[in-house]
């Protein structure tokens, strides 16, 4: 038996890409079910989290799939059957990438080894991916293969992918897929001075940064939602997610499909003065206690997966190393395995204590991350 394992990267860019897909309720739903499922089993620090890069990721073995896992993987990710690519249903997303908001990037390491016959050709013609041989006896030259490369394709921002864990000596091949994201704000906020943030473990001043303009926004009961543009072209903006009187987890666990649909449904555009936390999160996480809990816990058996000609195959883990940026400017959001007179305004949001916050985008409604900030650590 061989051992697979998974790599997934969310890095920063210098530049902006924009894609567009195709409105999904799975996808989404794939998003909202694996952040509560992260959320619950690590509540009490910071987090973000890019599931669909996750999802992408498992879609590309869904090709080398055991025909008893088929059916699960095709329901998890919404594939109509065993030859369907999961790039077919996202094609606007990931066709017009190389624009200027996202950027995703594939790569695949592997032993000289044969793999599946019915794999390799699917992961060139339909996604793309670019393959390269490794000598995976030897694990040092791996990780400075794959540094080397993410150190390229990321002009220098990421070099040591495996720093913190996340690598397996017993692996013998690897997919690394990117997703990056650098954007500015439609309207700069500004710098305004420092306040108290309520974290969850203690109030605490901070840098907070605010905003006057027509924003949409809206309330639903305890909840107090604001969206917030990044620039026009770049089809992407952040919601910010709070309750004045539940604590986050209520917040977290209310968050499904429907919440998500009526939130977008009830915002309107109203003269808003916003205020924020200037902020910045870097976590590491392994993946595979969510996806367990998920219900995906069949693509980490022993014969998973017929990846290699001749060998079952399995997931090894499922590794994300994520980091965002939130300033007066924009987002830049990165992640590595192994974002003066008086004006009348209608509305005051202060997001003084914990909160969710939602990149998406605006056309098809797709999430590109989600997390939360609500702890001092």
């Amino acid at each position: 038996m061989k051992l697979l394992l998974l790599v997934v990267l969310l890095l920063n860019a210098n530049g902006f890409i924009t894609g567009t897909s195709q409105y999904s309720d799975a996808s989404i739903q794939f998003s909202l079910s694996f952040f509560r499922t992260a959320y619950n089993l690590n509540p009490t620090n910071n987090c973000i989290l890019s599931p669909i890069a996750i999802q992408y990721s498992l879609a590309l073995l869904h090709h080398a799939a055991k025909r008893n896992n088929t059916k699960h993987l095709q329901g998890t990710l919404r594939l109509q059957d065993r030859h369907y690519s999961f790039a077919d249903g996202y094609a606007p997303f990931l066709n017009d990438l190389g624009n200027h908001a996202l950027e995703m990037i594939t790569k695949v390491f592997h032993p000289q080894i044969e793999l599946n016959p019915n794999l390799l050709p699917v992961l060139q013609a339909e996604y793309s991916v670019d393959v390269q041989v490794e000598d995976f006896s030897r694990p040092e030259q791996v990780v400075n293969s794959v540094n080397s490369w993410a150190s390229r394709f990321t002009n220098g921002l990421v070099g040591d992918v495996f720093y913190g864990g996340g690598y397996s000596r017993d692996a013998n091949l690897m997919i690394i897929n990117t997703l990056t994201l650098n954007a500015s704000w439609e309207y700069p906020l500004l710098s305004v001075h420092k306040d108290e943030f309520r974290f969850r473990n203690g109030a605490k001043e901070v840098d907070m940064m605010q905003i006057n303009k027509g924003l949409r926004s809206c309330e639903i009961g305890d909840l107090r939602i604001v969206e917030l543009a990044y620039e026009r072209t770049s089809d992407l903006s952040m919601l910010f997610i709070k309750s004045d009187s539940q604590p986050l987890e209520k917040v977290v666990e209310r968050l499904d499909l429907q919440m998500y649909r009526t939130i977008d449904e009830q915002l309107y555009e109203d003269r808003t003065k916003l205020t924020i936390p200037k902020f910045t999160i870097s976590m590491g996480t392994g993946a595979r206690r969510v996806l367990k809990a998920m219900g995906l816990g069949y693509v980490f058996r022993n014969d998973a997966f017929d990846v290699f000609l001749g060998f079952s195959s399995r997931l090894a883990d499922v590794y994300q190393a994520l980091k965002i940026d939130i300033d007066g400017s924009g987002t830049r959001a990165a992640a590595g395995t192994y974002s003066d007179h008086h004006v009348r305004f209608g509305l005051e949001s202060r997001y003084d204590g914990p909160f969710v916050f939602v990149i998406r985008k605006n056309s098809t409604k797709d999430i590109v991350f989600i997390g939360h900030y609500s702890s001092d650590v």
